[in-house]
Order: C-alpha cells, then structure tokens, then sequence
C-alpha cells in the first residue's frame, strides 16, 4: 500500500484565495490509473482553508464563540476543494471515496487519534479497488474545543494505523533544497541532523515545510518509504509508485 499527500502547492498559488489548478491533479490521476494502483489519498487545503482559518485564529484554538462560524467556513472551502479533486479523479474512471477527517480524527490532548472503525473502512474501501480520500481539516479537541489537523499529521497517523510500503509527498518543487523552496541545491537525502531553510509564501495555518519534514521523518522512522516530489514530476512519481529509484525527489531518512 502507498499513501500519498498532494499538498496544497501542487494545486494552488496560497497567496490566491481560492486559486485551483486542475491540471496537475488530472496528471496525477491519470498516472495512478495507468500503474493499476489504489493509494490512500490525502490532500491540503491550499488556499481554500488557509485563509479562512488565519482569519478566524483557528490555528490557536477556539477562545469566543465567533470564531465558530470560522470552524464552519473552513470546513465548507474544504468540501468544495474535495469535490473538484473528487470529481477530476472521478473523470478518469478512479472511484475515491472521502472520509471526513472531523468525523474520522479527533484530539486528545495534543494527540490526534485516528478511529479503528475508519482504518477497517479504509482497508475495505482498497480491496473494492475504491480510493480513500481525507483532507486536512478542522476536528474536535478536547482542550481547544476545535483545532487545526494538517494533511502532513494524517499522513503520520495513517502511516502508523495502514503500515505501508511507501509514503509520497507532493508539491510544486522537487523536494528539499538547501536555501529554501526551489532555492539552492536540492537534498537527495535529508536526515533530521540537516539544517535547511524553510522559507514558505502565501499563507499556511499548518506549518508549512517544517511540519512536513517533521512528519516525514516520523513516517520514515516506522520504516516507511517517504520521498517528497515535485507534482509536475511525472518521471519520478511513475518511479517511486514502481519502486524505482526517482530520479529527482528527496527521500526522507530517520537518523
């Protein structure tokens, strides 16, 4: 099994309120297809959710009930996020099926926990040869009352409950570089002892690149195969879902 998670780079600018880019999905869709595979698929809110969340302080927690209708706003963009990926997947001929993350996940102290009834679905759902499909979303929290669950944690929890063979993160660069995003030489292999920048644009209520490598090397540390790719790398997508060396990428190793 593979887990994949399109962040929301891939797919929209962040400093564009709810920019999309079909094409890149559509790629990636129709590259899954033609390898005859049924990943988990997680995907960020991009600029979707991003601003409505910094909006309303939800990164924070909840401190006044008018922040209440920001919980609802974000979960709204979310839903019409994941009806365009749904539905592009769904032209393809790829069958998904969406978990709702605040239905699946909830937090218990800073723990996300991720429900046994959704990890029995989601292995039912694969052998169906239908997609499971989640996205970083708002859930409840027992000391916040909601906070924020990024695509990179689910991705953590799912590596733990689903035990696959690979983890493939995507975005719109190649991988890791040295002087941030697209900047400086790219990072074959990044190991936590590494020092990069982590320079992010737009805005990200989810931490961004740190976040992301902090979840990869947890995934890596359960004896995941983790890579973060560039979306627009075919090449090296299609090597990864083979289990080819990419020829581009940063593979993730825990020290």
């Amino acid at each position: 099994m593979i887990i994949i998670k399109i962040g929301g780079s891939a797919f929209s600018n962040k400093t564009i309120p709810l920019s999309f880019n079909e094409a890149p999905i559509r790629r990636l869709a129709l590259l899954i297809r033609s390898h005859g595979m049924v990943p988990v698929i997680v995907h960020g809110g991009g600029s979707f959710a991003h601003p409505v969340a910094k909006a309303y302080g939800l990164d924070r927690g909840i401190r006044d009930e008018g922040q209440l209708i920001g919980v609802a706003l974000t979960s709204l963009t979310l839903t019409m996020l994941n009806g365009r990926i749904t539905s592009i997947f769904s032209s393809v001929g790829l069958p998904t099926y969406t978990l709702r993350t605040g239905a699946v996940f909830m937090r218990s102290g800073r723990e996300p926990r991720l429900s046994d009834d959704a990890v029995h679905l989601m292995r039912r759902l694969v052998s169906m040869s239908v997609i499971p499909m989640l996205y970083g979303d708002v859930i409840i929290d027992d000391e916040l009352g909601f906070s924020i669950l990024s695509g990179d944690d689910i991705m953590v929890e799912l590596a733990r409950a689903l035990k696959p063979s690979k983890a493939l993160f995507l975005m719109d660069v190649d991988g890791v570089y040295t002087k941030g995003p697209g900047r400086g030489e790219l990072i074959r292999v990044f190991k936590p002892s590494m020092r990069v920048a982590y320079g992010n644009s737009g805005i990200d209520a989810t931490g961004g690149l740190a976040n992301k490598l902090t979840s990869a090397i947890k995934i890596s540390s359960l004896g995941v195969e983790t890579y973060l790719c560039s979306i627009n790398d075919g090449e090296s997508i299609s090597r990864v879902l083979s289990g080819i060396k990419p020829m581009r990428c940063t593979k993730v190793e825990a020290d």
